[in-house]
C-alpha cells in the first residue's frame, strides 16, 4: 500500500481512529437492524461496539504519547 505522506505515529493513530468509527457505525446499523427485528445478532453487534471503542482508546493514547514525544523532543532542542 503506498501513501503520499510519511507514516508516523499520528497518522497511523488517525487512520486506526477513522477504523473505528466506522466499525462503530456498522455496529450500530446493525443493533437498530436487530432491534427492529432484522435478523441481525445484538451480540455481535455489541462485541463490535466494545472493539471499536478499544481501538478508538487506543488510537487516542497513541496521538497523546506522540504529542508528548514531540514536545520533550521541542524542549530538549530549547524550543518552546
Amino acid at each position: 500500500m503506498l501513501h503520499d505522506e510519511p507514516m508516523t505515529a499520528i497518522s497511523t493513530a488517525a487512520r486506526g481512529l477513522a477504523g473505528a468509527f466506522a466499525l462503530l457505525d456498522d455496529a450500530s446499523l446493525r443493533l437498530l437492524g436487530a432491534v427492529h427485528g432484522g435478523g441481525q445478532d445484538m451480540g455481535a453487534a455489541f462485541a463490535d461496539m466494545a472493539l471499536a471503542k478499544i481501538q478508538a482508546k487506543a488510537s487516542v493514547a497513541t496521538i497523546h504519547f506522540a504529542d508528548e514525544m514531540w514536545r520533550d523532543l521541542l524542549e530538549l532542542q530549547g524550543g518552546p
